[in-house]
């Protein structure tokens, strides 16, 4: 943990940008930088600012591992489950007290880079002598992404150390904080994000982080530590700044142009010019077998017939399997919600133009959204793909308004009206739900909404674990897949935290273990 933050610190302090797609983005060469002439005017502090942008484009945070987590529940397989190493080890109960698998120790790393980044930046820029309002504005953005890691990193290891400021001696083997002494940094920090971020940002700034996202931001944190009261006021204020819906769901995702909508609170700037950072989307998404007309990828998520389940019928009634056979009766797929076919890749479903077969995966499907439709896209390498990764968008505040006013007063009329805002954008004929709902049941629509509107964007992994419903997804999570097995071995709740990486305790001899490894 010394070495590792030590290294961390003297990097940035050197001022190690990173390049990226958009001109927020664009950054200096970081050899003709060092902190004697730095931190010295307003241009300074936005490549200060950058800097934090572009720790979310490593491999560790948005390049890979984070939009790869649904397969840490019962949306998606990975192609490799049963193995220790990486997702399968955690979602499979595998992973032991050493705590060495490389996906929780990436996660840990690359948060606390992130952190790391923001942290210098918020304590050098305040002494910058420039506009207040921009400076203000920036420092925003990077109190924005320290409480976002910092959520993360709580919802994955619970009491994790605090780290605020520029390293010094007595630091540098920080213990673990309590959970209420992070999460109040977590809520300074969007608070102040809250306050000082724009609703909108216009010319070269487009892409930035907006105002809706820490609220949004607020509210899942909120609603993690049943704070439901406040998580609804949350959702409500950024409600009340009018982003909308997007009138189509399926351009979100699946249609090139339409990057950085109302909608879109923040999303990854991806790009495939020269420079660029590219999207690895189509590499997870995209088959690697028969389908030889289209840009081929590893295939590692498979989407389950679990989650194909989900999905009402068009006319917004549940959708019941009954008795048919999932392998061979293709009427499973008539008549539902639309959203399965934007996010969906089903028996007979175009793929880039020809008929989409079960063959091409074990589970017999494949994600859409987020895959490249356009043909000269198409004739792009896989790792170039410039489709924006939506991080928080609109649609999560009304999903989030619902369940928390939900919880703190039952199902009132406005639960109903944001829910039906929801079903009424996706296309369902009939988006109203019946009136007289239980709390209790209008819980579980709006899980199930919150499932299916937010399938394959990584929200759902810590949708389960805040829920405590993990371990019985986990356990559901292959039924009605045939010949397609899952293994879940020890699986017990103490498993809702993952290991503090060994890696780390070894560095740091006051880093204790999470109970139970």
């Amino acid at each position: 943990m010394k070495t590792y933050y030590f290294n961390i610190f003297l990097l940035l302090l050197a001022v190690s940008f990173w390049g990226c797609k958009k001109d927020l983005l664009n950054v200096q060469d970081p050899n003709n930088v060092n902190e004697e002439n730095f931190y010295k005017t307003a241009n300074d502090a936005v490549l200060a600012t950058n800097s934090v942008y572009g720790s979310m484009y490593r491999k560790d945070n948005f390049g890979w591992v984070y939009i790869w987590e649904s397969v840490l529940t019962d949306d998606e397989r990975w192609d490799s489950e049963g193995s220790p190493a990486l997702y399968g080890g955690v979602a499979s109960g595998i992973e032991t007290a050493l705590g060495s698998n490389s996906y929780v120790r990436r996660v840990w790393n690359a948060s606390y880079a992130t952190i790391a980044r923001a942290n210098v930046a918020i304590a050098k820029i305040p002494g910058i002598e420039m506009d207040e309002a921009l400076k203000n504005r920036l420092l925003a953005e990077c109190r924005f992404f320290r409480a976002f890691m910092y959520q993360r990193l709580l919802m994955r290891y619970g009491d994790v150390p605090l780290m605020t400021k520029l390293p010094s001696d007595d630091v540098l083997l920080p213990s673990r904080a309590a959970k209420a002494e992070v999460l109040k940094l977590v809520f300074d920090d969007l608070n102040f994000a809250a306050q000082y971020l724009p609703k909108e940002h216009t010319g070269v700034d487009i892409g930035r982080v907006k105002k809706g996202a820490a609220l949004v931001l607020k509210a899942r944190v909120e609603m993690s530590n049943q704070m439901w009261t406040a998580a609804a006021a949350s959702a409500k204020a950024c409600l009340d700044l009018n982003y909308g819906l997007n009138n189509s769901y399926s351009d979100l995702f699946n249609k090139p142009g339409t990057e950085n909508l109302p909608e879109s609170l923040f999303e990854i700037q991806w790009g495939n010019n020269a420079g660029d950072f590219g999207s690895q989307i189509n590499t997870r998404y995209t088959d690697n077998g028969e389908a030889t007309s289209a840009p081929g990828g590893w295939n590692w998520g498979q989407v389950l017939q679990n989650l194909v389940n989900e999905y009402d019928n068009a006319d917004g009634t549940p959708f019941v399997l009954g008795n048919r056979d999932v392998r061979t009766d293709l009427t499973q797929y008539q008549n539902r919600d639309p959203r399965m076919a934007a996010t969906i890749n089903y028996a007979g479903s175009d793929y880039f133009g020809i008929p989409w077969k079960r063959t091409w995966t074990p589970t017999m499907y494949g994600w859409k959204k987020y895959t490249i439709s356009n043909e000269v896209l198409n004739t792009l390498p896989k790792n170039t793909i410039p489709y924006n990764w939506i991080v928080l968008r609109n649609a999560e505040a009304y999903l989030s308004y619902a369940e928390a006013q939900n919880e703190a007063v039952g199902p009132d009329p406005s639960v109903y009206a944001a829910i039906k805002e929801i079903r009424k954008r996706a296309g369902l004929t009939n988006p109203d739900l019946a009136l007289g709902l239980t709390k209790d049941a209008m819980r579980d629509k709006i899980r199930h909404e919150r499932r299916v509107e937010l399938a394959g964007e990584s929200a759902r992994f810590e949708d389960l674990v805040r829920w405590k419903t993990l371990k019985s997804a986990l356990e559901n999570k292959h039924l009605g897949n045939p010949g397609v097995n899952w293994i879940i071995s020890n699986w017990a709740d103490f498993r809702y935290l993952w290991p503090i990486p060994q890696q780390e305790r070894d560095l740091n001899k006051n880093l204790t273990q999470n109970t139970g490894y």
